[in-house]
């Protein structure tokens, strides 16, 4: 390509390059939350001890700060025991800046059913 061309494409400005940059911006600020809510776990723990007149279950609490903008965010808690695995999911509506405790019980779980383990992730 000849250089006085190029250079003249690039006095004109080029909506291309408008675009893409306009689309970097917004991926930056939907990432950090600007746009859509933003779930951060700041605690949480498993409890086996739960039960339900005379049932066992598995409980997971977990506390969910927003760090983005009010909406709603899903927390998914996954269980797993004995060979066996469990997902569940619970949706709240959090304001921006507050903290929020989700509690998923699995039933599922067996007393006698060894040791159990569980993976935590929110999503907006």
């Amino acid at each position: 390509m000849d250089s006085n061309i190029l250079a003249k494409q690039m006095q004109k400005g080029s909506p291309g390059i408008l675009i893409i940059s306009i689309f970097i911006v917004g991926v930056v600020l939907y990432y950090f939350g600007v746009f859509s809510p933003r779930g951060v776990i700041v605690a949480d723990r498993g409890d086996d001890s739960s039960t339900k007149l005379g049932e066992f279950s598995y409980r997971i609490t977990a506390s969910i700060q927003n760090d983005g903008k009010s909406g709603e965010i899903t927390l998914t808690a996954g269980l797993t025991q004995g060979g066996n695995y469990w997902k569940k999911s619970l949706t709240k509506y959090i304001e921006k800046d507050h903290v929020e405790i989700y509690i998923i019980e699995f039933d599922e779980a067996e007393l006698l059913g060894g040791d159990a383990s569980y993976t935590l992730s929110c999503s907006p």
